[in-house]
């Protein structure tokens, strides 16, 4: 792991992990506005940072979202699952995929978004090139765009502003606080 990893405040789970995951929960389902959290260690280790997090969300929107994440769990990299009040859908594997009334069945992948699918390796770390591929090939159409002088780009999902990063930032922040408040509810500002 690099050394913020092991920085606490800074690194741990949430650090690594996190804003990645709070960034797809507000382009899902709009800002935050509230956050009871919990830092967790599940592994045995010497450590000083968390390497999960348990966090119950209220969004402006109202909905309400329970989250887990474990960076130390013995399963594959890439399981998502999001349960609402008619389904679930999830991504498993590279495959996305929803159930409900109808029965389970896989979901297509929108247009222009890379091919994706397939397993990740478990812990070879070069192995995340293909994971994260399409992420990259989106970074490179933005920065083509802006270079052809284009202002949009053709994606599926809009690219993060430095606003997006901010109010990710903040809900972090928020969540930290809360953990080390026990778990104390935190308003998250401008989420």
């Amino acid at each position: 792991m690099p050394s913020w990893f092991e920085t606490p405040g800074i690194g741990g789970w949430l650090g690594a992990n996190g804003s990645h995951t709070l960034d797809q929960l507000r382009v899902w389902l709009g800002p935050f506005a509230s956050v009871s959290a919990a830092l967790l260690t599940t592994a045995e280790s010497d450590r000083a940072v968390e390497d999960a997090y348990s966090v119950r969300f209220t969004m402006r929107s109202g909905t309400e979202v329970v989250l887990q994440q474990v960076g130390a769990a013995w399963t594959d990299r890439g399981f998502v699952a999001v349960t609402g009040t008619r389904g679930t859908v999830g991504i498993d594997r590279g495959d996305a995929w929803i159930a409900d009334a109808e029965g389970t069945r896989p979901l297509e992948a929108p247009a222009g978004a890379a091919a994706g699918g397939g397993s990740v390796d478990g812990d070879d770390l070069d192995a995340l090139g293909g994971y994260e591929q399409r992420h990259y090939e989106q970074l490179g159409a933005s920065f083509r765009a802006a270079i052809e002088g284009r202002r949009t780009l053709d994606a599926p999902v809009a690219l993060p502003t430095f606003a997006d990063g901010l109010a990710v930032m903040r809900c972090i922040d928020a969540l930290r606080a809360s953990a080390a408040a026990g778990g104390q509810l935190q308003t998250i500002e401008g989420g």
